[in-house]
């Protein structure tokens, strides 16, 4: 299962906006120099990829709707999904894959290069307990990080064994310059 929220950590902390769908290999047919995808009302302009038979092949979309299709090897895009076609092309079968903008459902991530120190990264909490060898009492250690990119992390995974995770954490300081905290309690130094 893919999850868009753990995908949006894993780039450094980027929010998800509105969704979009891929609709798949659609079949149609050219009537009258022309066809509209079924989804038209969400369509997302510039995604079609259509291919067209029995001229075969794939047709390259033309992003300026001033110039004519050429029968079998280009189409023109327009407004909600509606795909113009040169005459000679009626009567082929089109199958068209193209993207749909949802109002639920779907999460669109926009990946960016964010420049160091600007990003969120994630914070880190290491948390130790033992006990104090003075008064025989527990002790704890907390360590928090605010901010952490973690370039790579394993866990290896054997029956009837612990887990030892081997990681790597590169450690910089938040946007108000601080590193993290430490919290201590009944610790023997």
């Amino acid at each position: 299962m893919f999850s868009g929220n753990a995908f949006n950590l894993v780039l450094n902390g980027l929010t998800s906006g509105g969704g979009q769908t891929v609709v798949s290999d659609e079949m149609g047919t050219v009537a009258a120099g022309a066809y509209t995808v079924a989804q038209a009302a969400g369509f997302v302009p510039n995604t079609s990829v259509v291919w067209l038979t029995p001229s075969g092949g794939g047709l390259t979309r033309q992003l300026s709707s001033a110039a004519a299709s050429s029968a079998g090897v280009s189409y023109i895009e327009g407004a909600a999904g509606a795909l113009t076609f040169a005459a000679a092309d009626n009567g082929g079968t089109v199958r068209v894959t193209y993207q749909v903008s949802l109002t639920s459902g779907g999460q669109t991530t926009t990946i960016s290069n964010v420049l160091m120190n600007t990003s969120l990264g994630s914070q880190v909490t290491l948390i130790e307990t033992s006990l104090n060898r003075t008064n025989n009492k527990q002790s704890t250690f907390i360590l928090t990080l605010n901010q952490v990119i973690l370039p790579s992390l394993k866990l290896d995974f054997k029956v009837g064994d612990f887990t030892i995770p081997d990681y790597t954490m590169d450690v910089s300081a938040d946007q108000n310059n601080n590193i993290g905290t430490l919290y201590y309690s009944n610790y023997d130094f």
